[in-house]
């Protein structure tokens, strides 16, 4: 049953992206994916999976990722510059190299070109971002943790003296925020009492 739910909520994102007239932020995906960013969109919300272990622990947030496309068509050199984990980076690769074959050809592109895209994991639509290029939902008996929570086990953590713990309730709202400039202060903030 949640399969089926899973299903449907991405085809329902798919369409709200194109009815919303959403598009994908990176103008190379149109000009080097050889279908268009359509075609991509469509590729990746009708075969992605929402990993299990990323559901049953309520992960959610914003996946910032690049990779370049080599002369044989294949997505190569991943790098993710916010880091969800519970299985998602893994999830993101193996469904980008899915596209092999059809990137167009070198001659026609550079192939240092990075490409780099935002796509957001939430769960019950509770987690939306305004930088995501795609979203991708699970619903079902998972475990969210709310920001307003995990704002105060950080403060809490913090006047305990409890300093891993504020750090990895501050790092679960960069997952979801990433750009947030307080939440990477308070982070450098907790790593600088840690190291003390």
């Amino acid at each position: 049953m949640i399969k089926v739910q899973i299903i449907i909520v991405v085809f329902l994102t798919f369409l709200s992206l194109v009815v919303y007239g959403q598009t994908i932020g990176d103008e190379k995906l149109n000009q080097y994916y050889s279908e268009g960013e359509n075609s991509f969109a469509r590729h990746i919300l009708s075969t992605i999976k929402y990993p299990q272990e990323a559901r049953k622990e309520g992960t959610m947030g914003l996946a910032i990722f690049s990779f370049r496309v080599d002369c044989q068509g294949s997505p190569t050199d991943f790098t993710f510059e916010n880091k969800l984990g519970n299985g998602i980076e893994e999830e993101i690769e193996r469904i980008i190299t899915t596209t092999q074959g059809n990137w167009i050809e070198c001659e026609t592109r550079n192939q240092s070109d990075r490409i780099k895209l935002n796509f957001a994991f939430s769960i019950n639509d509770y987690y939306d971002s305004p930088d995501a290029d795609l979203v991708i939902v699970a619903y079902g008996s998972f475990p969210v943790i709310k920001d307003t929570k995990l704002k105060k086990q950080y403060n809490k953590a913090l006047k305990k003296g409890e300093f891993a713990n504020a750090k990895k309730a501050i790092e679960e709202l960069i997952k979801r925020y990433p750009e947030n400039s307080v939440y990477l202060k308070q982070r450098e903030e907790v790593e600088s009492l840690i190291r003390n």
